[in-house]
């Protein structure tokens, strides 16, 4: 049942979905994009606008990702720990 739940929360989690849509997005602008015609002229007909157009969504998506502010607390905790107990030791040479 916890192979289940993980499966399911690894599923549903904002980075998996993100990714989701993103090639929804990605897949859509491929095989829709060339039909899309804005009077009389194709915007996305071309392979090269539409790789063009896939990079800088994709360029977006990596630039907007959260940072995990979590991680940072936890490593700053970490080193602060580390920074108080090797102060607290005495150092090589302290006899």
């Amino acid at each position: 049942m916890q192979y289940l739940n993980s499966f399911v929360s690894f599923v549903f989690s904002r980075a998996t979905l993100t990714f989701i849509g993103l090639v929804v997005l990605a897949l859509v602008i491929w095989f829709v994009g060339p039909l899309i015609a804005v009077d009389g002229l194709r915007p996305l007909a071309t392979v090269g606008v539409r790789v063009s157009l896939l990079v800088v969504l994709l360029a977006l998506a990596i630039r907007r990702r959260p940072r995990p502010a979590r991680l940072h607390r936890t490593s700053v905790a970490f080193w602060n720990s580390r920074l108080r107990t090797m102060s607290a030791s005495p150092g090589v040479g302290d006899d």
